[in-house]
This record gives structure tokens, sequence and C-alpha cells, in this order.
């Protein structure tokens, strides 16, 4: 830690450096994306700054849980869908968007889970956590989760009951596995997939994903899971966390 002498030191040192005459550079946004005015237009169609009214129909978990989930945690960033002027879509909250070109599967009745999700579970995998039954964070929401679990545990659960409240209490099960009719697709799942995710896509070794029950091959686009198998789940130094080498090599 600097004691205050030291930053008093540090500041007594910047303050004696040449100030450096630096020009705002040129605005290089294509016409008309440069005039700012226009996002008064933009905030009138689409912006909406009302205050948070807590629903007293719910818990205080919920709310609070409704609060995050909406504002601060911005869930609906990546998972609502967007218009052509890019403001998420009201009426399609939570419905499935995108975010860094990853598909955000949707968090509402639509949910492509194999397995219904918990609001224990969702906690869980929120703080980058092994969830049985679930497949692992990947992409951008691996970041995510791995700030989620430095947060105050309270506010991850609040979230986790919101988002759970959300879902459907039951899922489709585990997606049917069918035998491979490609005799050479066969012998890469056998020799690259099924030593951590078994021959059938059952677990194999402890923390890793059974693939009947990942969410990434139940969604209607195979993006994500192309994305996993390419780039794979880097290591976390120092945490007990899924990994998965990549392949792109």
């Amino acid at each position: 830690k600097l004691t205050d002498s030291d930053i008093a030191a540090l500041y007594a040192f910047v303050m004696t450096r040449q100030s450096v005459a630096a020009r705002t550079p040129p605005d290089r946004l294509r016409f008309p994306f440069g005039i700012r005015a226009l996002m008064s237009m933009w905030n009138w169609l689409y912006l909406d700054d009302r205050r948070f009214v807590p629903d007293a129909r719910h818990s205080a978990a919920w709310n609070r849980g409704a609060y995050l989930a909406e504002a601060l945690a911005h869930c609906g960033a990546c998972h609502t869908p967007r218009n052509s002027l890019g403001a998420e879509k009201r009426d399609r909250r939570f419905a499935g968007g995108e975010a860094e070109h990853w598909y955000a599967p949707p968090l509402d009745a639509d949910s492509p889970s194999p397995n219904a999700w918990t609001a224990d579970a969702l906690d869980a995998y929120l703080r980058g956590k092994h969830v049985k039954g679930h497949g692992a964070a990947a992409g951008p929401m691996r970041a995510v989760v791995q700030q989620l679990a430095k947060a105050d545990p309270a506010d991850v659960h609040a979230i986790s009951v919101y988002i759970a409240s959300l879902m459907p209490k039951t899922g489709p099960g585990p997606v049917a596995l069918r035998p491979f009719a490609d005799t050479k697709v066969a012998a890469v799942f056998a020799g690259g997939c099924a030593p951590c995710h078994g021959g059938h896509g059952e677990l194999a070794l402890p923390h890793s994903a059974a693939l009947s029950a990942a969410t990434t091959l139940a969604e209607t686009t195979p993006r994500n899971a192309i994305r996993i198998l390419l780039y794979g789940l880097p290591w976390q130094t120092g945490r007990r966390a899924p990994f998965m080498p990549g392949y792109a090599d």
C-alpha cells in the first residue's frame, strides 16, 4: 500500500510536469451518426429513465434482483434482441440476443436449457462454479461470472432469484444423442472429446459438462458450439473452474 507521503510525493511530481497540448481528434463517424443532436431523438424514442418501482407481489430479493438485472447488471444488453437502430426490443425482453459475435440465449420462457434453472443453480453459475446438469459459462459471459464472483453474494443471489422466475420451471430434458453416421467424425469425437465428455456425451470427468445437458447444443444456432470448439474455455490460474483447450490449431 502507498503511504500518504508517497501519494503526496507522486502528486507533487505530476504537477511539475509540462502540460501537453492535445486536440480532440475530428469526428470520423459516417453521416448522420456524427450528429450528436440525433441522440435526443433516439433517447425520446427508446430511453427509459423511469425510477424503479418495487412490485409488492414479490419478495424483497426478487425486487432487488429485478432492479439489478434491469439496471446496473444490464442483462438485457446481451440477452435482448435489438432493432435496426440498436435499441432493445422492449416487447421481447430477455428473448435472446448477441454479444461480441456470440449468441446470448433467452432468459425467459423460451430458454433452451435442457434442464430447468433454479435460483440456487443460477447463483452458483454466476459465481463461475460448476453446476451439475448445466454447461459452463463461455465467451463474454465468462468475464461476467468472473466479476460477479467478487460481488456481494446477496446481490448475486437476488439476480438469480429474479432471472429464475422468468424461466420455465421444467426443461425439455437432455438432448437425445444420435449415433454417428460418419465414421471419421466418430473417430474425431472419440479421440478429442470422449476422454472428458464421455463416449456418448455423459459425464466422464469431474467438473466436465455432459454434452446432453449443455444449453449450447440445444440452441437454435451452432455459433457458440463452434466458437467453444475453436477457442475453448481459458484456464483460470488459482481458481477451480471449468477449462477446455481450444482446437483452432
